[in-house]
């Protein structure tokens, strides 16, 4: 999934989404945001799980 976010792999949109703890944003794998850090990422299998732990939709890519 590190390697998805890395390369942003638009083939592996809707398999994941990642967050990032310091900003408290979750996208896909293929958002052009400004890249994290991988210490800083927080898989989650749908959005919903993602919403739970305290994310937010990015309004880049636009998950939701």
């Amino acid at each position: 999934m590190k390697e998805a976010v890395r390369s942003r792999d638009a083939a592996q949109d809707g398999q994941f989404f990642y967050g990032v703890v310091t900003t408290g944003i979750v996208c896909k794998p293929s958002c052009s945001s400004r890249a994290a850090k991988p210490e800083n990422l927080r898989f989650f299998a749908d959005m919903d799980a993602a919403i739970l732990a305290g994310f937010r939709p990015c309004k880049r890519c636009r998950p939701a």
